[in-house]
């Protein structure tokens, strides 16, 4: 039986953490496991951390709590960012009321920006 990654093992962490709040599936993206909900994508579990959708509002609390952009490597061995995801910061991590509410938010900017396109 194969063991199952750390990223998978935090994405049902994550999953059964938000359960409450809606019902989330994942999805393999890029290398990282895109967390949903409706088919949009809200969540990004990247290199051991818990990134969420951010908007011009959200993204204030995440530099206030000094939060890194979600980062990769591009094929020119480029460090590019992906400016519209923030680590959630470990205090909401491990709160699941707080991790509920900023997934909301998430959710919300996730549908403002689908609206868009």
């Amino acid at each position: 039986m194969a063991t199952k990654s750390k990223a998978s093992e935090m994405a049902d962490h994550y999953i059964a953490a938000l359960a409450g709040w809606a019902e989330v599936t994942r999805k393999p993206l890029f290398g990282a496991i895109a967390l949903r909900r409706n088919d949009l994508v809200f969540g990004m579990i990247w290199k051991g951390a818990l990134y969420f959708k951010t908007d011009e509002q959200s993204v204030q609390e995440y530099d206030a709590a000094h939060s890194e952009k979600l980062r990769y490597t591009d094929h020119g061995g480029k460090s590019q960012a992906l400016k519209s995801y923030a680590e959630v910061p470990p205090d909401v991590t491990e709160d699941e009321d707080k991790l509920r509410q900023w997934a909301e938010t998430a959710y919300q900017a996730a549908l403002t920006m689908a609206a868009r396109s």
